[in-house]
C-alpha cells in the first residue's frame, strides 16, 4: 500500500468474514441461508460500515453480530434495504424509520411522477376494487 494512501485513509478494517451467510427467517421458524459473499466491517470516526461482495438484501441482525457488533450498544443502526429487513430487526428495535431516495426507486409510490398510473391499487387506495369478479 502506498504511503500516500495510508496518509489519506480514514477507514480501518475491523474484521473479515469470507463467504458470510445470513439467515432469512420464514414462517414456521425455517431459515433460508442467504449468501453475502466476502464481507468486512469497516470503522471510520466511530461509525461501523459492513460491506459485502454479493448484492443482497439485509434480512437479519446477523449481518452485524457476525462481526461482534451488539445492536443493543449502538445508538443507530442503518440498513440499506427496501423492507426485507423488517421481520428480523423489528423484534430488536425500539423504532424503525423508513427512508426513500427521490426518483424511480422511491418507495413512496404516490410521489413517483407517473404519467398514466392505474390508481386502483395500494397505496393510492386502501382497498382497491377488483377489475374482475372475485373467485371467492
Amino acid at each position: 500500500m502506498s504511503e500516500r494512501w495510508q496518509q489519506r485513509s480514514i477507514l480501518k478494517g475491523d474484521g473479515y468474514i469470507p463467504n458470510m451467510v445470513q439467515r432469512f427467517p420464514q414462517s414456521g421458524g425455517t431459515a433460508i441461508p442467504v449468501p453475502c459473499g466476502d464481507s468486512v466491517c469497516l470503522k471510520s470516526q466511530g461509525i461501523y460500515i459492513v460491506v459485502n461482495s454479493i448484492r443482497t438484501q439485509v434480512f437479519h441482525p446477523e449481518v452485524f453480530t457476525h462481526f461482534g457488533l451488539s445492536l443493543e450498544t449502538l445508538a443507530i443502526v442503518v440498513v440499506k434495504s427496501i423492507f426485507h429487513f423488517h421481520a428480523g430487526f423489528a423484534p430488536v428495535s425500539a423504532s424503525i424509520f423508513l427512508m426513500s431516495p427521490p426518483g424511480a426507486l422511491n418507495m413512496n409510490f404516490t410521489e413517483i411522477p407517473y404519467t398514466k398510473p392505474d390508481l386502483n391499487k395500494f397505496p393510492w387506495q386502501d382497498t382497491p376494487t377488483l377489475p374482475y369478479p372475485s373467485l371467492l
